[in-house]
């Protein structure tokens, strides 16, 4: 699915114009995976908030 989506984006003229414009303003990127959590886990002492 992904590299379908690459290869059109790839034969977009439109596409590549943004992609030139944007590159330059790019510094610095970063990826996380993100795992849902099913609990609350609390690590120390309760502090403060609402209540």
């Amino acid at each position: 699915m992904i590299t379908e989506q690459r290869a059109e984006l790839a034969d977009d003229d439109e596409f590549a114009s943004f992609q030139g414009g944007v590159r330059e303003l790019l510094v610095r990127q970063s990826n996380r995976l993100l795992a849902a959590v099913t609990h609350h886990v609390r690590t120390g002492p309760y502090e403060g908030g609402r209540g």
